[in-house]
């Protein structure tokens, strides 16, 4: 089992949950879905992290509100098919 850790933020009056492992981010939700996370990332262990997801929430943040396109961050993509990989 892979600890992934989680936080949110709010967005047009609903909450959008983004889940980052130790290797980088691995998850964003749909709003107020919470769940969606286990449709896609098996055999994890979520814990919520307000520190370490701090960095994708900017990211998050910085794009939904100022249009902002450059990001700087690690993915983690070990539960991911080859497809989405490519995508």
């Amino acid at each position: 089992m892979k600890k992934v850790y989680y936080d949110y933020l709010q967005y047009d009056g609903k909450l959008m949950y983004v889940y980052a492992s130790d290797k980088g981010l691995v998850f964003v939700s749909s709003l107020d879905k919470p769940e969606e996370v286990y449709d896609f990332v098996s055999n994890i262990i979520v814990e919520r992290n307000q520190i370490r997801i701090k960095p994708y929430l900017k990211a998050l943040e910085d794009y939904l509100y100022h249009g902002e396109t450059d990001f700087n961050m690690s993915l983690d993509l070990d539960n991911t098919t080859e497809f989405q990989k490519t995508v």
